[in-house]
């Protein structure tokens, strides 16, 4: 007789981009599942060229090559969420998928506490016309969407955490990179600080933060691209 309580399925990229064996890829998050789904089945494009559409141009994609990087980059998409465990939907898209377009990218730091999962993030120059083009592209192929189910983020929160990732912790030490400074981590600190204070101690807790930086260091080395010092606002991103 099968288990009620199966066992909680740790987040793999094989599992939920089956039909994609390329890597690195990346992933776009969709807020909306059911108009991508109905493209697929319809090829009707009307509802979906929006999901690669940013003021300003810059789509706002996260860099994958295997699991560990999948749970990083899930995590620092629901650190701005309700809860950890919420469920997301991406869009995966290869690199040659923008190349073929002439769509360029870049890579600058996520909005995110951990420094591993940030160096993940990157900026694509598409416009509304190459936008529509990949879009087209990945309907035609059948592109399917790659889903983290609730299970699934309750066991990457619950690894997060074990790996003390300062993204769902107070952690002075993460796994996902070299140990901080203590000026990082105070730093750190005071940020989380501010989130829940009130105006009336915001002048004490700004003069804890004249340190030299605010960004904890990470032993993961970019890939391609040049890693901004500045950490962009999280976006709104596929309606």
């Amino acid at each position: 007789m099968p288990s009620r309580n199966p066992e909680p399925q740790p987040l793999s990229l094989d599992r939920i981009a089956a039909r994609i064996t390329v890597r690195p890829l990346f992933l776009r998050r969709v807020a909306r599942p059911t108009p991508w789904k109905q493209a697929l089945l319809t090829g009707e494009l009307a509802n979906v060229t929006g999901y690669l559409i940013e003021e300003g141009g810059k789509v706002s994609l996260w860099q994958v090559q295997n699991d560990l990087d999948l749970r990083r980059v899930a995590i620092a998409v629901n650190e701005s969420r309700e809860s950890f465990t919420e469920m997301i939907d991406f869009l995966p898209i290869l690199p040659d998928e923008l190349t073929a377009v002439g769509a360029t990218y870049e890579q600058t730091r996520g909005d995110t506490e951990c420094p591993a999962a940030a160096q993940l993030h990157y900026d694509a120059a598409i416009d509304e016309e190459r936008g529509s083009r990949i879009i087209a592209m990945l309907v035609r192929t059948g592109r399917e969407l790659a889903r983290c189910t609730r299970g699934q983020m309750a066991q990457a929160e619950r690894d997060s955490i074990a790996d003390g990732c300062f993204a769902v912790s107070d952690s002075t030490s993460c796994k996902c990179g070299e140990e901080p400074s203590r000026a990082a981590v105070s730093a750190a600190a005071v940020l989380k600080a501010l989130r829940s204070s009130t105006p009336r101690t915001h002048r004490k807790l700004i003069a804890l933060t004249k340190l030299p930086s605010l960004n904890p260091p990470c032993s993961k080395k970019p890939t391609t691209g040049h890693l901004t010092s500045t950490r962009p606002r999280m976006r709104l991103q596929a309606s």
